[in-house]
């Protein structure tokens, strides 16, 4: 499940759908649905369907969590040049062929 950002508790569905965040959201429905999959009760006509949401759910909070970085990354390059954001995007491709 999500963690709050606040206080770190575990977020129901209902919790994060009220406080706004998306990525909150995703990942409380990964929770819930890894807990379903989890369950002695689920019905094994179910889990094919539950896996496969599952996995559509995980890759989409993988993608957003690499959006969320390569904007901080953006964000942080902005900073380091005094907010320019062409000298930003120099730094980040500089940065990229070092790492190449």
């Amino acid at each position: 499940m999500a963690k709050s950002k606040l206080d770190g508790k575990r977020l129901t569905l209902l919790e994060a759908a009220e406080q706004g965040d998306h990525g909150a959201l995703l990942a409380a429905v990964v929770g819930r649905l890894a807990t379903a999959l989890d369950s002695a009760d689920v019905h094994a006509r179910d889990v094919a369907a539950l896996a496969r949401q599952l996995c559509e759910v995980s890759r989409e909070l993988e993608t957003r969590a690499a959006a969320d970085a390569a904007q901080a990354e953006y964000e942080a390059a902005l900073a380091a040049v005094g907010g320019d954001p062409m000298a930003a995007v120099v730094a980040q491709l500089d940065g990229f062929r070092a790492d190449v």
